[in-house]
């Protein structure tokens, strides 16, 4: 539902083909469940564009969901029921502050994240942040004052996502390897003074 700067998704070029059907889909996830998968990634894309997502997971209550997304379809009555579905963690996609993110997924997308992010930490839902990391947001999003700005707004998991450029021009956004390094350090830091 958003046509992010760098998104993997859109960037394989395929050609438009349907979705796995919905019975197929839960097919697939009670096959995961029944050879003993506990913790299945949901992605995008948005996964919340599937309305039949949460009937699948609701079904599933022993296998763990951190499910992916944007953020922009969680209201009122979607928290509430992530709420009842303690094995679905919502995992919002943020890149740090208003202009980065903003910059990668469209203007007034991050203030619409962090009232969603208000919203989850209301109902008292346990979720996640997902920071995709670049040559240019790296000193931030590892910054332990942003970090605790996000545990205040709620986020208790945090994914770290190294960016790999997939459009031609945004290869200078790819950290070096000295910046892989100084962030592995910095994430063993944040691990050690914020577990």
């Amino acid at each position: 539902n958003l046509s992010c700067k760098g998104c993997y998704a859109r960037a394989q070029h395929r050609s438009p083909e349907a979705e796995l059907a919905p019975a197929k889909l839960r097919d697939v996830l009670n096959e995961a469940a029944e050879l003993g998968i506990s913790i299945i990634m949901l992605a995008g894309g948005e996964p919340l564009t599937r309305p039949e997502i949460l009937d699948i997971t609701q079904e599933l209550s022993q296998v763990i969901f951190p499910l992916f997304t944007n953020g922009l379809l969680i209201d009122e009555a979607l928290a509430v029921r992530l709420k009842g579905q303690r094995n679905v963690v919502p995992v919002i996609s943020v890149e740090g502050h208003q202009i980065d993110t903003d910059r990668r997924r469209g203007a007034g997308v991050h203030e619409h994240i962090e009232s969603t992010m208000a919203l989850l930490k209301r109902e008292g839902v346990f979720f996640g942040t997902s920071l995709t990391v670049t040559s240019q947001n790296l000193d931030t999003v590892t910054d332990p004052a942003f970090v605790r700005e996000m545990m205040a707004a709620g986020c208790r998991l945090f994914f770290y996502v190294d960016y790999v450029p997939v459009q031609p021009g945004t290869e200078i956004l790819a950290l070096s390897e000295a910046q892989r390094m100084e962030e592995a350090r910095r994430v063993a830091a944040l691990r050690e003074e914020m577990p």
